[in-house]
């Protein structure tokens, strides 16, 4: 990014339900911030009534408004090209990112968005990593509760074990972290439609790498004395987001080992959710079915503000590294939109602020691209790390 650019931020989506709550995060931010960004969207009267509605608490606050369609790549472009960082909460991502993140590619514009799905992560990845390296553009998908609590909560546990080990023994230490959800809340129309599609091509939740020094924990479920919870596999993006972040940071050890899981102080109800799951994937797969699910919650729709007030969720990290058990644990509040906006706007603001990983370009996880600052900013947006024992 070598030319000036008009904004810091540009949001892509206000419109929509989740983008509506990044607005409203963004305007409370952006005097402290010193922000200068803008809302973009295909409907200048529907971003105009975003805008009205947001809480500003200074004039110069005031984001500006830009019509962009993903179905008009050179629309897209015009967008890009006027911002440092583009903030994108428009899916699913699958069928409507890849115009916006081939932008940004090419013009070397950071991107971040709040994708969980798995298949449109690894085909960005393949297709636009290389040209994003030389065009020294950070593209970074999966900034919301998928996958920054997991991915931020390892990089907070690895700097206990480094504190406490000391360097030498933790540069040689075989590192193995399970990471436990406890979570509630309701979620929206959009992130239904992503799921539902997802299941629909059949999404493999773990990619494939090449043998190397980073490994999956085995995903037998089981019970953890420690927290009192029963443990089972949770086959979501967010394993391969910490692995990745693993291989492309190459400073978790020697070698390392994630597993992601759902805990629950009862097996069989969680074994029979688990088995709901399982038929809503067999349905997604039938057009006419994934249709009808779909319209059980219409997009555009979610929670209201007293049901998102009610929401919560907490992560636990439990380490071990050279004979040293260590627990460690990130929490918040509703975790699919209040704290995801939170998380996605200071994901952007990270690198709009050249606060994250210097020199670090190209299709990135959170922690390979934002580093332990985006720890710091969470953390000053009121979601906890703390070292439990």
């Amino acid at each position: 990014m070598t030319k000036a650019r008009r904004y810091d931020v540009v949001l892509y989506g206000a419109t929509g339900y989740t983008g509506g709550l990044v607005a409203e995060y963004l305007a409370q931010v952006a005097v402290r911030e010193n922000l200068r960004w803008a809302l973009a969207g295909r409907c200048r009267d529907k971003l105009e009534y975003v805008r009205q509605n947001l809480p500003f608490k200074e004039a110069q606050a005031i984001p500006d408004l830009i019509l962009a369609d993903s179905h008009d790549q050179a629309s897209m472009l015009h967008l890009v090209q006027q911002t440092k960082v583009v903030i994108s909460t428009v899916g699913p991502y699958r069928l409507l990112g890849e115009p916006l993140v081939r932008a940004c590619a090419e013009s070397g514009t950071h991107y971040v968005d709040l994708t969980g799905e798995p298949n449109f992560v690894r085909d960005i990845r393949s297709k636009y990593h290389d040209l994003a390296v030389t065009k020294r553009a950070c593209l970074v998908p999966s900034c919301g509760f998928e996958s920054i609590p997991p991915d931020m909560g390892v990089l907070y546990t690895l700097q206990q074990l480094r504190q406490q080990l000391g360097e030498d023994r933790f540069d040689h230490a075989s590192i193995e972290i399970l990471g436990g959800v406890e979570a509630g809340g309701k979620f929206s129309g959009g992130t239904w439609a992503s799921a539902l599609h997802a299941m629909a091509e059949g999404m493999s939740p773990h990619l494939r790498h090449a043998p190397d020094h980073v490994h999956r924990l085995s995903s037998r479920p089981r019970y953890l004395a420690e927290l009192r919870r029963w443990a089972i596999p949770l086959p979501t993006i967010d394993g391969d987001v910490v692995r990745q972040s693993a291989r492309c940071r190459n400073d978790y050890g020697t070698s390392f080992s994630y597993g992601h899981f759902l805990l629950g102080r009862k097996l069989l109800p969680m074994l029979a959710g688990a088995a709901g799951v399982v038929g809503i994937v067999a349905m997604a797969q039938i057009k006419p079915a994934r249709q009808w699910m779909m319209k059980r919650l219409p997009q555009g729709e979610g929670p209201t503000a007293q049901q998102r007030s009610q929401g919560w969720f907490r992560l636990h990290f439990l380490a071990e590294a050279d004979g040293l058990h260590l627990r460690t644990m990130v929490s918040g509040g509703d975790p699919g939109y209040g704290e995801t906006a939170k998380m996605l706007s200071e994901a952007a603001l990270t690198l709009a602020r050249h606060e994250g990983v210097q020199g670090a370009y190209g299709v990135l996880t959170p922690a390979a691209a934002l580093g332990e600052a985006m720890i710091g900013r969470l953390q000053r947006a009121g979601i906890a790390f703390n070292l439990m024992s």
